[in-house]
């Protein structure tokens, strides 16, 4: 199976580096309380960091905001963002299965946004691109078919998107369930200087996946320099 980042999406933002993890035979439905712990905690240290902060004045999440801005998504939110509101506001993520959980814990950890696939649910290959708008898409908890905007940044399969607004909504179709046993699971950066930290983050990502999942993992990184791996 291929993962490649279009040359669109290096042209209009240059400094995207995408850290990936490939799981295979994890175990997904044995519940880990040890890892919703790390969760509340991450969210606790989120609230204490941001406190009297405006949240647009991270840097990161004021990149996203632009990056957004840019393919014409200016009042969505990247994933990261969401996330740190709700600890902000004392919303608790809750459970959803451990690999979700895991990289929840990840994204708070190192403020990126982070996202995960079922790859036995994928159809072909996998690519980061700007949508043309004809594509399928079904959000998670739907049946509804939508389509992104026309120059919208999405991952997708041969068939269908699997994420719209490059980490904004899951598809229902390669959603992380407790049965999930493979999976493809995306750190995001797009500033130069969050380099080492998706490096940090995506491997920390392995390994907390190794521990409380099993499987074996292999980790990939990918830039303007490496468009596309093979795994």
């Amino acid at each position: 199976m291929k993962f490649s980042v279009s040359k669109e999406i290096f042209e209009k933002f240059p400094d995207v580096t995408i850290g990936i993890v490939v799981a295979e035979g994890v175990d997904n439905k044995t519940k880990q309380s040890e890892i919703i712990q790390m969760v509340i905690e991450a969210q606790e240290g989120i609230k204490k960091d941001f406190e009297g902060k405006p949240i647009f004045e991270d840097p990161t999440i004021g990149a996203w905001r632009k990056v957004y801005k840019d393919f014409g998504a200016k009042k969505y939110r990247a994933s990261i963002e969401a996330l740190v509101k709700r600890s902000i506001n004392d919303d608790l993520l809750g459970s959803i299965n451990n690999l979700v959980d895991i990289y929840n814990y990840i994204s708070l950890k190192y403020i990126l946004p982070l996202g995960g696939e079922d790859l036995d649910k994928v159809e072909g290959d996998i690519i980061l691109t700007l949508a043309d708008g004809t594509e399928r898409f079904v959000p998670i908890f739907s049946e509804e078919v939508e389509h992104p905007k026309e120059g919208e940044v999405v991952y997708k399969d041969d068939k269908d998107v699997m994420c719209r607004r490059w980490n904004w909504r899951e598809a229902e179709k390669t959603k992380l369930t407790e049965g999930t046993k493979d999976a493809f699971l995306m750190t995001e950066g797009i500033l130069p200087e969050e380099r080492q930290r998706v490096e940090e983050a995506t491997k920390g990502l392995a390994e907390l996946i190794e521990k409380y999942c099993g499987g074996e993992t292999e980790v990939y990184f990918l830039d303007r320099n490496n468009q596309d791996i093979i795994f």
